[in-house]
């Protein structure tokens, strides 16, 4: 049987034509595969060396040892806060960080050496970085980072006391392949600095999780008032303030001279990778018992090479009317999440160049054999802690513009960026669906929609964000370790 194959292929131009391709392997020809060089492996639990009690605007410097290529960064710490169940409260109350509190506490991470900003991830930046995951990279992120935390149960007047660990991966451009990961020993002194947003965000919430006013009653869901709050180490750390762990591999002495000659032979070394840019918020109010349509526009400053962009709505935390209607549900909704839109569109010196449906989103992630890639499409449980899922954030409604392909494991290929430096009067227009009525937002659970308000006088604010995933390439002199974003467009 097998020669009657074997006698049909011969016939065949096609296969022929291949047998004679420079392409063609024969796989079952032993070869050793690839062996990385063997390294030492060291984790090391860093204390801040600046810095104390986070308050916003604060922020806490870790130093970082030159103890070699630093592959990992783990932002781990502890929540201690309580609050009085209020009077208007009921009883099993109980004081909780919902879903994708993270994003509230950290206004921004940047990575510095020698006093110098190499590379700076916003709040939203994580959020952006957090659905471009993986199901499996996305797992352990729900667990340990977005998952909501609850306090114990009270009765109206008693104290409920929340204790929480949260260990938050800080992946700048640079880490995401292991090529470019940063030699520490190497380059001058660096430094890693968290500057906080609002630490003290706790909300109250019922024996369900479901997030209330922060009297216990009405409609109007903001953070209790002055908590008794601090950060700590976590369970198994010493000291009273966070831990940034950094996992550090070094080489063997022959090795590392290897290294050090391939990689900086020459005068610098340069090397392609990326960082995030923020473009300005934009903050607005709809207008209110309106049934169509309403279109937000922003304007783009950024002029560097943009391989993605990444567009989502949130609710402003302050300054919302007393008579706001925001109803959450338990497992379903959050204050921290990302609202409904219907479409986005790309416009380019009055030229459109691509208009993306809510549906389409889902299929943005483009991977390199033709099907899309979506670890947090609507509807898909993400399991979080306490039974409280994840998918309360609404991450399904974070849109993203990838120009190139999606990248996996390793980092992957280039695959491409606009340079936004000549595309004049770059501008995104977000369409939100109509806001739905008071009273029947339990509809609309799963789609974070917006709804209308008691007063067409009271109108929410919200805001929209737009984080850009931009290349850059790094250079490190040789004589001096100096490293600097040499060049962006």
């Amino acid at each position: 049987m097998s020669q009657i194959i074997l006698n049909s292929a011969e016939n065949s131009a096609l296969i022929q034509t291949l047998q004679q391709s420079d392409s063609k392997v024969i796989p079952s020809i032993y070869s050793t595969k690839e062996v990385y060089a063997p390294s030492a492996t060291t984790w090391f639990n860093q204390a801040p060396t600046a810095g104390s009690q986070p308050s916003a605007g604060s922020s806490l410097t870790y130093d970082l040892n030159k103890y070699g290529i630093a592959e990992q960064m783990l932002f781990t710490f502890s929540v201690s806060a309580s609050t009085t169940i209020p009077a208007g409260g009921a009883a099993n109350d109980r004081l909780c960080a919902p879903v994708g509190y993270i994003y509230e506490l950290i206004d921004r991470i940047d990575f510095l050496s020698s006093s110098r900003v190499i590379s700076t991830i916003y709040g939203e930046d994580l959020r952006a970085q957090h659905t471009n995951l993986s199901p499996a990279a996305y797992a352990p992120v729900v667990q340990t980072a977005i998952g909501a935390r609850f306090g114990s149960q009270a009765a109206v007047g008693a104290l409920s006391t929340l204790n929480a660990e949260y260990c938050v991966p800080v992946m700048f451009g640079f880490m995401k392949d292991i090529n470019t990961q940063p030699n520490l020993s190497f380059m001058e002194s660096c430094q890693v600095r968290f500057t906080f947003k609002q630490p003290q965000s706790l909300y109250l919430c019922d024996s369900a999780g479901a997030v209330k006013a922060a009297n216990g009653g009405g409609t109007g869901i903001g953070p209790v008032v002055a908590p008794t709050f601090s950060l700590g180490s976590g369970s198994g750390l010493a000291g009273d303030l966070p831990v940034l762990q950094v996992r550090y591999k070094q080489y063997g002495e022959a090795d590392t001279a290897q290294l050090l000659a391939e990689n900086y032979n020459a005068e610098q070394l340069n090397m392609l990778t990326s960082r995030c840019y923020r473009e300005n918020p934009k903050g607005f109010v709809l207008q209110q018992n309106v049934s169509t349509e309403q279109k937000v526009t922003i304007d783009l400053r950024n002029v560097d090479v943009v391989k993605a962009y990444y567009i989502f709505v949130t609710r402003d935390r302050d300054a919302q009317p007393g008579t706001e209607q925001f109803t959450t549900v338990a497992g379903q909704r959050s204050p921290f999440q990302c609202f409904d839109i219907q479409s986005v569109k790309v416009t380019a010196s009055g030229q459109e160049i691509c208009t993306i449906t809510g549906t389409q989103n889902l299929y943005a992630r483009l991977t390199e054999n033709g099907h899309a890639f979506n670890a947090v499409a609507a509807g898909v449980v993400d399991s979080g802690l306490t039974g409280t899922s994840a998918s309360a954030l609404q991450l399904n409604n974070v849109f993203k513009i990838q120009t190139g392909l999606w990248e996996n494991d390793g980092g992957g290929p280039w695959s491409n960026g606009w340079s936004m430096r000549e595309m004049t009067n770059m501008q995104i227009e977000v369409t939100l669906p109509p806001m739905i009525a008071s009273g029947v937002a339990g509809l609309y659970e799963n789609r974070g929609r917006m709804e209308n308000q008691a007063s067409q006088a009271e109108m929410t604010r919200y805001t929209l964000h737009v984080v850009e995933d931009c290349s850059t390439i790094l250079s490190t002199a040789s004589n001096t370790g100096r490293t600097v974003n040499s060049l962006t467009n």
